[in-house]
């Protein structure tokens, strides 16, 4: 069957053959490609994210709370010296903007119940108070439905921090007022005393991936047009128009009509055929005019 075909047929065949295998090929490797560099945006966006939660929580340890205590040594604003509280407003406003990145600032002992670390969380606290050399901790995690990349780090507690979380007799008293005198008390020195995490679905990177993957197959689908159209040009205008004018050119010299001279205008394989035609053109008319003298 496919002998009996044109050459143009089958040359698109051919090419319609290797795009259909190659396009899987491709498309897999690329997604991998993809998939992998996507996965390492991601990292670094969550990083960036839980670096920009860390520089606020060292803004109001280091920096206003020292100040308002300088100015109210007996008061205690939860809005200019809570670094956890203004750690969750500030991830609260950047969640507005990028709402696939959502925050975490977990503890066993919360004084905001929505931070109570759940189960995964409290394995992470315990691998950072077990691992003091571990500030880092990345990985996925399964959370009812949902598969989430995660980046955590541990919130070390400092002498600061005592004035508020030490003992509950020596809190301020709108601290005691705002939160009782059990959540968040008894911390001590250089103690693992929370973690600050950001999680991202996994979906994010497979949608960010297969919108990639999508624009890379129109993309190669188009050069394979555009590669075919050339081809095509060329094989036609350089293979199949020329065979045919040598076949229109044989079939009138096969009536007799010996002025007819096989023309082709390239420098190649055919160019050699139709020479050799023209040879073999000539000896046959030599041929026919000594059968005639006899």
């Amino acid at each position: 069957m496919f002998s009996n075909m044109g050459l143009r047929k089958r040359f698109f065949i051919i090419l319609s053959l290797i795009f259909l295998l190659s396009l899987p090929a491709m498309v897999g490797g690329s997604y991998v490609v993809l998939k992998k560099n996507i996965d390492s945006e991601t990292l670094e966006k969550a990083r960036f994210y839980l670096s920009t939660i860390e520089a606020v929580r060292r803004q109001i340890g280091k920096v206003t709370r020292p100040a308002v205590m300088a100015k109210l040594p007996h008061e205690f604003l939860r809005e200019a010296m809570s670094t956890s509280f203004n750690a969750r407003g500030v991830a609260e406003r950047v969640q507005e903007e990028f709402s696939d990145y959502s925050f975490r600032h977990v503890s066993i002992n919360p004084r905001h119940a929505p931070n109570k670390a759940d189960s995964f969380e409290t394995r992470l606290l315990s691998d950072f108070t077990t691992n003091r050399g571990m500030t880092q901790h990345s990985g996925y995690v399964k959370k009812g439905a949902k598969e989430y990349f995660y980046i955590a780090k541990p919130v070390i507690s400092e002498t600061s921090c005592l004035q508020c979380h030490g003992r509950p007799e020596d809190a301020p008293w709108e601290v005691v007022n705002l939160y009782g005198n059990t959540a968040a008390f008894g911390w001590e020195d250089n103690e693992v005393i929370a973690s600050l995490i950001v999680y991202v679905p996994t979906e994010v990177a497979v949608r960010n991936a297969t919108r990639a993957l999508l624009l890379f197959g129109c993309f190669y689908t188009l050069i394979y047009i555009v590669t075919f159209l050339i081809i095509d040009r060329v094989i036609v205008s350089g293979i199949i128009k020329p065979i045919q004018r040598l076949g229109h050119t044989a079939e009138a010299i096969s009536t007799g009509k010996f002025d007819q001279e096989f023309v082709v205008s390239t420098n190649d394989e055919i160019k050699v055929l139709a020479d050799s035609f023209n040879r073999m053109k000539i000896s046959l008319k030599m041929a026919m005019q000594m059968l005639r003298k006899k």
